[in-house]
């Protein structure tokens, strides 16, 4: 039986990450995590992880931006995803362009984009629409 306090245990299993992920802590999470993960979290966490990469996230999903500048890699691309650090209450919603820092979104703000965004692609979908005399013109929403 190991003698060793949860505290020497987490710095053992950090010193020994290069040879595997150690989970010292109750239901199988490293001793920091006293909850289990979000349902959409895609890492698997360990003890040894320091305290600033101790968060949730998911999969990236990508978007190509064909009207963007080719960069030497290849197409440029928004990369989006959730984030979230255990002590944080909610998730945040992150943006990249390509390698750039991105922003970090809240839920609400999130939503809040993307109905400005669904807005302004109706209202040039339909202004592409031949004109109608029943159609009356629609005008964008102002920020609330």
């Amino acid at each position: 039986m190991d003698s060793d306090d949860r505290f020497t245990q987490g710095f053992k299993a950090g010193a020994a990450l290069h040879v595997g992920r150690f989970r010292t802590g109750t239901g199988g999470r490293p001793f920091w995590q006293e909850a289990p993960c979000p349902t959409w979290c895609a890492e698997q966490h360990s003890d040894g992880e320091m305290y600033d990469d101790r968060s949730h996230f998911t999969d990236e999903e990508s978007v190509t931006l064909s009207t963007e500048r080719f960069t030497g890699s290849g197409p440029s691309e928004l990369r989006l995803s959730l984030w979230q650090h255990y002590r944080e209450q909610e998730p945040r919603l992150s943006l990249h362009k390509d390698e750039s820092h991105g922003i970090y979104l809240t839920l609400s703000e999130a939503i809040r984009l993307s109905e400005a965004l669904a807005q302004l692609a109706t209202v040039a979908i339909e202004s592409a629409e031949p004109p109608t005399s029943e159609r009356p013109k629609r005008a964008l929403k102002s920020a609330a």
